[in-house]
């Protein structure tokens, strides 16, 4: 169970810093976006998103079970 719950908080970890990365991405006064933020941010999305859903399948598998 401990695994399963590190990985949930790795996942919201990883969420967090890619919201972070889109924010800091821009540039107010050109108005343009750092292309390589905005694409290490959007991996870091898409892989927090398969831990929290991978995660969420481990707890409901595991509820089934008992």
């Amino acid at each position: 169970m401990k695994r399963v719950w590190k990985m949930g908080k790795w996942g919201l970890f990883f969420l967090s810093i890619g919201c972070l990365m889109i924010i800091f991405a821009a540039d107010a006064k050109s108005g343009t976006y750092d292309i390589l933020s905005l694409v290490t941010a959007g991996f870091f999305i898409v892989i927090s998103i398969v831990m929290i859903t991978k995660e969420k399948r481990q707890k409901l598998s595991e509820n089934q079970v008992e």
